[in-house]
């Protein structure tokens, strides 16, 4: 449901900026950034799309802090995976774009004109302004 890295930087942008304003929609950092992902107001339904399952074959690990936290984050992470661990250059590769563009709401007529990484990130800047 990621199209490209830059699609979780502005989420995460988004939901460090509003832990720093002390205005969370959720209780946690690294769900407000979950929650920065969707194009709706609604917490639950942005864990179910976004959030971990226990089907899921791919992960997206995003770990935030400054450079020496996220080193070390990251490696407790790594050792904990049962599997392959990629690049984020790979990421495209994951993407399932046609699901990406029902969820986002992207027509065919979007992607004459731009990206589906420009349409899905649009869309979750406007969030607040916008009803889908």
């Amino acid at each position: 449901m990621v199209v490209a890295p830059f699609q979780v930087a502005v989420a995460a942008n988004r939901a460090v900026r509003a832990q720093a304003l002390g205005k969370m929609a959720t209780r946690s950092l690294y769900t407000e950034v979950i929650f920065n992902l969707s194009t709706k107001k609604n917490i639950m339904n942005a864990l179910k799309t976004f959030g971990m399952g226990e089907e899921d074959k791919e992960v997206l690990a995003v770990v935030l802090g400054t450079e020496e936290e996220v080193e070390d984050k990251v490696t407790k992470i790594t050792q904990q995976i049962n599997g392959k661990v990629v690049d984020t250059s790979e990421l495209a590769d994951l993407t399932q774009e046609a699901r990406v563009q029902e969820l986002y709401k992207v027509t065919p007529e979007e992607l004459k004109v731009g990206s589906l990484l420009e349409a899905v990130v649009s869309r979750m800047a406007c969030r607040d302004f916008l009803t889908l």
